[in-house]
């Protein structure tokens, strides 16, 4: 299996012609609680990739997510990037449990629980500035109850959301005070 930087990964969990995501641990570590997403423009060759314009983009995004992460812990952070020879790639924490898996109809969630899920998603999105605080504030005033009538409010990975507040069924594993983390 490819390593990258201080991380060496454990399984792929989804590979693509451009690039691939794993699952990861720390050099030496027991625990693969990371993921690596990684990215290879097609016709790339090793030493062509750090000049390669959506090399720059993709590292920029990632720069992007970590700058965000540091100050809102509605993101998923980014602990390390760079260029390999397998591509460039970032390093995050892995969430057992994420928004695609609910969309995925992979995890079911009740009314109530939706709706906590749909608040800490918007709560990352207006830490950010995505969103204006003034249409959070309307939603989170809402009772769960009438949370139905929030039809189209979803945003990307929310992993942290689910993965904080809910078991690998979607059911609630306790309130631990965790919001969405989301990804650039």
């Amino acid at each position: 299996m490819p390593v990258f930087g201080g991380y060496e990964t454990v399984a792929q969990l989804s590979p693509t012609p451009f690039g691939s995501v794993y699952k990861a641990k720390a050099a030496g570590g027991a625990a693969a609680n990371f993921i690596i997403k990684t990215f290879s423009p097609l016709g790339a060759d090793a030493a062509e990739l750090k000049r390669h314009p959506d090399v720059k983009k993709f590292l920029g995004s990632a720069e992007l997510q970590k700058l965000v992460a540091a100050t809102s812990k509605h993101w998923a952070p980014v602990h390390e990037m760079g260029v390999s020879n397998e591509g460039a790639y970032y390093v995050s924490t892995f969430y057992p449990t994420s928004a695609s898996r609910l969309i995925k109809g992979k995890t079911k969630l009740g009314s109530d629980d939706f709706f906590e899920l749909t608040q800490a998603i918007l709560a990352g999105l207006v830490s950010c500035g995505v969103l204006p605080a003034l249409a959070w504030e309307s939603v989170a005033q809402r009772d769960p109850a009438s949370a139905h009538g929030c039809d189209g409010i979803w945003a990307g990975d929310a992993g942290r959301a689910a993965g904080g507040g809910f078991d690998q069924g979607g059911q609630r594993a306790g309130r631990s005070g965790s919001a969405g983390a989301c990804s650039v």
